[in-house]
């Protein structure tokens, strides 16, 4: 005789789909205020060209520079706005296709560049030209990379530095990258279980961002690891297989 045990793994499939998905409606509500800022900008300098074009205008002259001004802002306000829409995209699970880690970070920093200027944080990526491509859903690993880097200018309340190191790793093939900040680091109890659901060191905040970003990241087959000193930094690094 055979005996079969097959184990019914959709409910469970379901549920992590279910923490992805608000985790990254978590992520798009942290940006959200920073953005909001991004837009509001050149949308100012855009009423402040109108008038000038109007002004000009009763008077007979040339106003074609405050429109070209005006129409290159709204061109910037349009590119924040697909950019949080990007972010918030909800993908089919176990969609995978090449990825640019380069591009995908240099989006990610330009995303949180002003969260970075509100908490006086400078961040700074370090990136080869060339780096592998992985196979992996890219708003999903955009999330990832999202959570870290607001986690780390969420941990220097007085400003500070975040450095981003992505290289190629030769053995096993693929690439690294390291979120280090200058923050408050994270005490030794507390590392313990990280990666746990519900687990945070903020008053606001659930604590799933990085178990879902564990999950994410060991789902493409890699990994995510911590060290942190209290009092002088903390050190996320992601290791994915090209």
């Amino acid at each position: 005789y055979t005996i079969a045990v097959v184990e019914d793994i959709t409910e469970a499939k379901e549920a992590q789909e279910a923490l992805i998905k608000a985790e990254k409606l978590a992520v798009t509500g942290r940006l959200a205020a920073s953005l909001a800022h991004e837009i509001n900008n050149p949308l100012q300098a855009v009423i402040g060209c109108l008038g000038l074009a109007q002004e000009s205008l009763a008077e007979g002259e040339e106003i074609a520079r405050y429109l070209n001004v005006g129409l290159e802002e709204l061109r910037r306000a349009a590119d924040v706005v697909t950019r949080l829409r990007e972010v918030q995209k909800v993908s089919e699970p176990g969609e995978k296709k090449p990825v640019d880690l380069r591009t995908l970070l240099e989006k990610a920093t330009t995303l949180t560049r002003q969260r970075c200027e509100e908490r006086d944080v400078q961040a700074s990526l370090q990136c080869p030209d060339r780096l592998p491509s992985v196979s992996a859903d890219e708003g999903r690993l955009q999330q990832v990379f999202l959570n870290l880097i607001l986690n780390a200018v969420d941990a220097m309340d007085e400003g500070g530095e975040l450095l981003i190191v992505a290289k190629e790793t030769k053995d096993p093939a693929g690439a690294s990258i390291e979120f280090t900040d200058t923050g408050a680091g994270i005490d030794q109890e507390v590392m313990q279980k990280l990666f746990d659901p519900f687990v945070t060191t903020k008053e606001q905040g659930l604590g799933l961002g990085l178990y879902v970003s564990r999950n994410i990241v060991e789902d493409y087959g890699g990994r995510i690891e911590a060290q942190s000193l209290p009092g002088r930094g903390t050190t996320f690094g992601v290791w994915l297989p090209c």
